[in-house]
């Protein structure tokens, strides 16, 4: 069974409105963000929970706001009313994560101050996908609060102005749900996915079903190291015949790795020591365009972002958008037969061949 929460944004240190009114954000329907959750519930999230998002009452200090973020009336920066401002639904259980810097370079504008600093700070988040963005006609407090027949832990919450996420009942769902759309709300609101049957053991490359038991290996180690994942990669690569002294490079620049071949740098290699790096996650959207940056750089064709178990490749020459570039992606601990062709295309010799 599934659970409801509030997920509460302090405008104090957040741009949530300006974050919403964000055109990727309104144009992306799988983007998927993460939450800092409170100690108390850091293994209380399922897959399929509903999320409120709540923007608390105050505004952020005008000087640190971009200009679009304000709306001003007679002479004064608007400040937009508390409340509901989407709805979103968990798709993964809470992680330990710790962004980088880098990471939060596309985020940075949407934090007052530096506060952005706090995500550098290793945290409990649990991640979920926006279904509903309600910026447009958000569902304010002062009408929240007439509604009727809401629980009393949902009054609650207004005495819970520093938390960070307050679980709710599931009357609390019907009544906003009913309320905002007009209908009962459904179980579930995202279109569940048939997974394709991965290959089995026996199955697998024998050339590679070493360096996936390697994976699995550290995929159940806590504490890994991003060293680790680099490996994993270099080892990957090598396996696809690239010599690790002469084909592959690291720290080149900014570059975490790239493949070279005799006309100069062939790929660039993103690495991040995530598992739960996946398309549509904030973490692949920075990556991804960290790539593209340093690959312009270095004229490389093609962008690869990986954490050592997850692959997503992208080959420049094929458009002018990522949606036209992208080649495919693949899990080696979970890989499909239709998937060995991609790999089989970024051996040496074979990347850049056509």
């Amino acid at each position: 069974m599934c659970k409801y929460w509030i997920f509460q944004a302090n405008p104090a240190t957040f741009f949530i409105v300006h974050y919403f009114l964000d055109d990727y954000l309104k144009s992306h329907a799988d983007f998927v963000d993460d939450w800092v959750v409170q100690k108390e519930h850091e293994t209380d999230f399922k897959v399929g929970d509903r999320v409120y998002i709540w923007k608390a009452k105050g505004k952020p200090r005008a000087k640190y706001a971009p200009p679009e973020y304000l709306q001003w009336e007679k002479g004064k920066a608007r400040i937009w009313p508390a409340g509901i401002y989407a709805i979103g639904e968990v798709v993964e259980g809470s992680n330990f994560i710790q962004y980088t810097e880098a990471d939060m370079e596309p985020f940075k504008k949407y934090h007052v101050g530096d506060t952005w600093k706090r995500a550098l700070e290793p945290k409990w988040r649990v991640r979920f996908k926006y279904v509903h963005n309600l910026v447009d006609g958000p569902l304010e407090e002062e009408r929240v609060w007439q509604l009727q027949g809401l629980s009393r832990r949902f009054r609650a919450f207004q005495k819970m102005r520093q938390k960070r996420s307050v679980r709710v009942e599931r009357q609390d769902d019907e009544i906003l749900w009913k309320y905002v759309f007009g209908q009962e709300p459904p179980d579930s609101m995202i279109t569940p996915v048939v997974e394709e049957k991965s290959l089995v053991e026996g199955d697998i490359p024998v050339w590679l079903s070493e360096l996936v038991g390697g994976i699995r290996k550290l995929k159940a180690t806590p504490h890994v190291s991003e060293r680790a994942h680099e490996s994993l990669v270099e080892d990957f690569f090598a396996a696809l015949g690239y010599d690790k002294r002469s084909d592959i490079e690291w720290r080149s620049g900014y570059i975490d790795l790239s493949l070279r071949s005799n006309k100069g740098v062939l790929a660039v290699v993103e690495v991040k020591s995530d598992w739960g790096l996946a398309d549509g996650t904030k973490r692949f959207k920075n990556a991804l365009d960290q790539g593209y940056r340093y690959s312009h750089e270095s004229e490389a064709r093609y962008v690869i972002v990986t954490n050592g178990d997850f692959y997503a490749v992208y080959d420049r020459k094929r458009g002018l958008s990522y949606t036209a570039n992208r080649l495919g992606q693949f899990r080696l601990t979970k890989l499909k037969e239709e998937e060995l062709g991609l790999i089989e295309s970024l051996k040496k010799g074979m990347l850049g061949a056509s």
